[in-house]
């Protein structure tokens, strides 16, 4: 009984709007804490209409921040990466991009593959944009049946 009281006391205290944010607050940690070991300046910003994500949503979401976060740092060198979350009517458009070095053209190793086959799992398209200086990635994931507005 005491376990259980613990567990209610615990959900009362998080804020009424965890649950429907969860995954978005899973996402700004991740960021927070790419920040503090890469010493690296990562703006996001998120369109003002949200959405619920699902789990496989936000999952598929984070995956694709850690990855491109990494390899702006491992790969790019960058000081600066932004990131926008875009909530559309029918999609969710993610555009991350820095101010690292830039590439011509793109050699797909383990980490863009994944990428690649994530967007694909959940019907999403994938697009680089390689430059001289700076990389670019947008994503774009159909809002699926699981999502509810807000």
């Amino acid at each position: 009984d005491g376990l259980q009281e613990v567990r209610i006391a615990i959900a009362q205290l998080k804020p009424s709007e965890y649950k429907t944010y969860q995954e978005l607050y899973r996402i700004e940690e991740l960021i927070q804490n790419f920040e503090k070991l890469s010493g690296i300046n990562v703006r996001l910003t998120i369109s003002k209409n949200k959405w619920e994500l699902s789990q496989k949503l936000g999952l598929t979401l984070y995956r694709i921040i850690q990855e491109a976060l990494s390899n702006a740092l491992r790969h790019g060198q960058a000081t600066e990466v932004r990131l926008v979350l875009n909530f559309a009517p029918e999609n969710l458009i993610l555009t991350i991009d820095n101010n690292g070095r830039g590439c011509e053209s793109i050699k797909k190793g383990v980490g863009l593959t994944s990428m690649t086959e994530r967007i694909s799992e959940m019907n999403g398209k994938l697009t680089f944009f390689p430059a001289q200086t700076g990389f670019k990635i947008q994503v774009i994931l159909p809002k699926g049946k699981e999502e509810i507005y807000d």
